[in-house]
């Protein structure tokens, strides 16, 4: 259904996006950034032109696709210099904002939503990544599923409010338990031992979730009932207050999630 495509941004998603939207076959007439450095980026595709003035845009192609930040979309999509036809289609790749905001420009409108952390330039099995799907009517909803489907062996479609309820819990298995490794690695580095010896503990955990839900993965000295060795540890990590704040919270919310009295005060 869609012929010609135009993407908007230039950075992270629009870089994995257009790749495996040009490798899928189709023709991406355009991708608009800002910056004019980001061109190079883009000169391993054939895509028609990188652009760096919104002014150019081509008016007479099926979707366009914007990859930008949340606070951005609406800026951008007021910047385009012609009135959108009919039967185009708009389409935003946040997880965080609903589609409905691009409802003003278009009655044909939804999201197209990579559930999954990506840089540039660094690689990712691009048919493994999860999209989520919301969209305003049938005709855009065939459209994104049909695109979805060439890009990827796994897709779903949801609506705005599941999505958003969704990109929540992404960022508390994905953000928030980054920052944690970040903190880990930073105590490791002061007190000086090896990350890198964590890091098949942290595959196996998450290799874990394939086969079965987190509750029976649990393990560690709170579910065990093993109070000297977290008074050890509380005792290790008085000079690391962030870490030590955490280590109870985390301590307690497990002894309350299994049963246990807790002794634990932070």
């Amino acid at each position: 259904m869609l012929d010609d495509i135009v993407i908007i941004g230039s950075g992270n998603v629009a870089w994995h996006l257009a790749e495996c939207i040009v490798f899928a076959g189709y023709n991406v007439k355009q991708v608009y950034g800002r910056n004019t450095n980001d061109k190079t980026y883009f000169s391993h595709l054939d895509i028609g032109a990188y652009i760096s003035d919104i002014k150019e845009l081509d008016p007479h192609v099926d979707m366009y696709l914007f990859c930008v930040n949340d606070d951005a979309i609406l800026e951008v999509v007021d910047s385009i210099p012609f009135q959108l036809s009919d039967n185009q289609i708009l389409v935003h790749t946040s997880g965080a904002t609903p589609s409905t905001i691009l409802s003003p420009y278009s009655a044909n409108f939804g999201c197209l939503w990579p559930l999954q952390s990506l840089k540039r330039e660094t690689p990712v099995v691009t048919n493994e990544i999860p999209f989520v799907i919301t969209a305003s009517n049938e005709y855009v909803k065939l459209c994104l599923l049909e695109l979805a489907d060439q890009i990827s062996n796994d897709f779903t479609w949801i609506d705005d409010t599941r999505k958003e309820k969704l990109h929540l819990a992404a960022v508390l298995v994905n953000n928030f338990a980054n920052h944690l490794y970040r903190l880990t690695y930073d105590y490791c580095e002061q007190e000086d031992i090896k990350f890198d010896l964590l890091i098949p503990l942290i595959k196996e955990t998450a290799e874990k979730l394939t086969i079965d839900i987190p509750e029976n993965n649990q393990t560690g000295p709170a579910i065990r009932n093993d109070d000297l060795t977290i008074m050890r540890h509380l005792t290790k990590l008085e000079k690391h207050p962030d870490l030590y704040k955490l280590y109870c919270f985390f301590s307690e919310n497990i002894i309350k999630k299994y049963g246990r009295i807790s002794f634990i005060r932070s």
